[in-house]
């Protein structure tokens, strides 16, 4: 295969139908790739949630079927895939020869296209969607191995973070959140320039909710409770053995290594050399959270979980969350 047939790959970061449509290609014959166009391929997938889907699947089923007596894709298959890549590419496509012998020297092109469509196919007629998180699959496409310390545990601490969140109407709501992870008590601030400030102070149980700009305090306000269960060890323990979540390698971020975790949402858990977190990273690869640190539980007073209705406040219904 002439690696020049291939369609180009946009720069690192850039995402699309055109340009999934382009790595999917790219995925299909991997070992004939170079290194450099394995290493833009890898920077898109590991963005990309869909791809890092496609990949799963197709190296699930690549395992399901590496026990089959070699066979050889319709030739109406092969060159209608043919077609396709020359319509896509704009000018003709070029292949060689596997040996006679059956080990691979190389593939034809339309061949391996025509073997992935195969198998998309078959996943869908026989195991639907499968959701998998992308793994630390480039080079050598094997998960690497993690695994959290057994002694490992936040029981003690208080996570703290705060976060920049835009309202529907384009303003940015600041939240700053404490988050007794032995209790599950939580105390989450909500504000908005001169248009909102809402207390949230709830245990598992019960959540108040207070308006600190109108003094109206409700019962029941959970809508005010942020979504910050990537930060739940036990259930992160027990993703990790089930591949649930998948561990993606070291990287550097903000100046110090952390390992990277793809967690069932598709959101990238970052924890640093002591396996606390650090922070997540959306899809985009943007962080999630503006700071994220593990407080001792003794640093933070106890009138943080205080759950009594102030004085001077009335019960009533706290504003629309943004």
């Amino acid at each position: 295969m002439n690696n020049t047939d291939l369609p180009p790959l946009p720069p690192k970061g850039t995402l699309g139908a055109e340009v999934c449509a382009n790595v999917r290609i790219y995925l299909a014959v991997w070992e004939d790739l170079s290194p450099e166009q394995k290493q833009a391929a890898n920077e898109h997938v590991e963005l990309c949630t869909d791809c890092a889907r496609e990949y799963a699947q197709m190296r699930k089923i690549t395992r399901m079927v590496a026990s089959i007596e070699t066979s050889s894709p319709s030739a109406h298959v092969d060159r209608a895939v043919m077609e396709a890549i020359k319509a896509r590419s704009g000018r003709p496509q070029r292949s060689r020869r596997a040996s006679p012998a059956g080990k691979r020297i190389a593939f034809p092109l339309a061949g391996l296209v025509a073997a992935a469509v195969l198998l998309f196919a078959l996943l869908s007629l026989f195991s639907g969607p499968l959701g998998l998180p992308f793994g630390g699959i480039f080079p050598g496409g094997g998960q690497q191995a993690f695994a959290l310390p057994a002694k490992l545990s936040w029981s003690g601490y208080v996570l703290h973070y705060t976060q920049t969140k835009m309202s529907s109407d384009g303003k940015a709501m600041h939240i700053n959140s404490y988050h007794e992870l032995a209790t599950g008590n939580m105390h989450v601030e909500t504000k908005m320039d001169n248009d909102l400030d809402v207390v949230l102070v709830a245990n598992p149980h019960e959540a108040l909710g207070m308006d600190k700009m109108h003094h109206v305090a409700q019962w029941d306000a959970q809508a005010w409770s942020p979504d910050d269960s990537m930060f739940n060890l036990q259930d992160l323990r027990s993703d990790l053995q089930s591949k649930r979540a998948v561990y993606l390698g070291t990287a550097n971020f903000q100046n110090q290594e952390v390992y990277r975790i793809r967690v069932e949402n598709g959101l990238v858990l970052l924890l640093n050399k002591q396996y606390q977190p650090v922070n997540v990273l959306e899809g985009s690869g943007k962080p999630m959270y503006d700071t994220v640190n593990l407080m001792p539980s003794s640093q933070v007073p106890d009138a943080t979980w205080d759950m009594k209705v102030p004085a001077n406040y009335t019960m009533g219904k706290l504003p629309a969350k943004p």
